[in-house]
């Protein structure tokens, strides 16, 4: 069933963050005029929580299609809005955080977001960097470039399938276009993760003296 979508009026501080987990601290949000159905959301990450043995990749692999599907029909205004991601990470889906970053969810919060990085992954920040740090951002665009016609979801899981690839990718900004982001994807398989960083710096290095945006993956 679809719900109403919001976000924060304000983007989160640090500070704020601590007291919206421990739901000390009531903060503002609004109506976004837009709806989705997380329901499979939800489903996916009970089905997560019931599985022994679960990676923390395993939490990548699961959700990053489901999220996608859910959600791929926002408007583009709405997607790039960190607001949103921070409202679906604090208010909506936070456990997800804390199992996937932090392999359990806290008794003590304040102790938890101490952790090198844990913060980032409730709040992101406006940057090509800052989303790929948010834990519900990071899925959902990956999906998004990665996506294919012939091949749909597969990519998107081989990038999770290996994180050195995935940061290779989504830290720069070839992330950004899905014929240079494939092109990797799929020149990389089977390499380790040195190759893998050589590989993305060549495909860098191309891109200073081409404009990717014109260049077809095959080329690449």
């Amino acid at each position: 069933m679809a719900e109403e979508i919001m976000r924060f009026e304000n983007p989160l501080s640090s500070i704020q963050l601590q007291g919206a987990l421990e739901q000390t601290l009531s903060l503002p949000v609004q109506k976004t005029g837009e709806t989705a159905n997380l329901e499979p959301v939800e489903k996916s990450l009970k089905r997560l929580k019931l599985k022994s043995g679960v990676k923390k990749t395993d939490y990548d692999l699961e959700m990053c299609e489901v999220l996608h599907r859910q959600l791929k029909h926002l408007s583009a205004g709405l997607k790039v809005d960190m607001r949103f991601w921070q409202w679906l990470t604090v208010q909506r889906f936070p456990e997800f955080v804390w199992l996937r970053w932090h392999g359990e969810v806290p008794q003590d919060i304040r102790a938890a977001l101490g952790r090198s990085g844990m913060s980032d992954r409730f709040l992101g920040k406006r940057t090509l960097r800052g989303r790929n740090r948010n834990a519900l951002a990071r899925l959902f665009f990956t999906a998004e470039i990665l996506y294919d016609k012939t091949l749909g979801y597969k990519l998107a899981t081989s990038a999770f399938a290996n994180q050195d690839r995935h940061t290779s990718i989504f830290e720069r900004e070839m992330g950004l276009l899905p014929a240079a982001a494939k092109a990797l994807i799929k020149g990389t398989r089977g390499l380790g993760s040195e190759e893998i960083q050589k590989t993305a710096k060549r495909l860098n290095h191309i891109g200073s003296s081409l404009v990717l945006e014109t260049v077809e993956e095959r080329e690449l």
